[in-house]
């Protein structure tokens, strides 16, 4: 078996994982809705498509708050040189600022 052969079974056994969480949340979701027995097509429906939502809202924010992040540290790191700072990095710095003085 090759390397090549190895990262395409890994890359399977991650889909698989994925799919397997995704339906089991959706599972859940559905099973715990208050009146799935009632209206079954729109309850499946929001299983399906709330979660995903969901992962994506997350994802959305943890990618907002790594970009502020590295932002920050790369403002900080300009301090003291004779590098300009471009509009996101004078925005940071100046809520730095605002944030140590409240």
């Amino acid at each position: 078996m090759s390397a090549k052969d190895l990262d395409k079974i890994v890359d399977w056994i991650m889909y698989g994982a994925g799919f397997l969480l995704w339906a089991t949340t959706t599972f859940l979701y559905f099973v715990n809705m208050e009146n799935h027995e009632e209206d079954p097509l729109n309850c499946l429906v929001m299983a399906i498509v709330i979660p995903p939502s969901l992962l994506i809202l997350f994802l959305a924010a943890c990618w907002i708050m790594f970009l502020r992040a590295d932002t920050r540290v790369s403002a900080i790191g300009k301090v003291g040189t004779d590098e300009s700072w471009n509009w996101a990095e004078t925005l940071e710095m100046i809520s730095m600022f605002s944030d140590s003085y409240d």
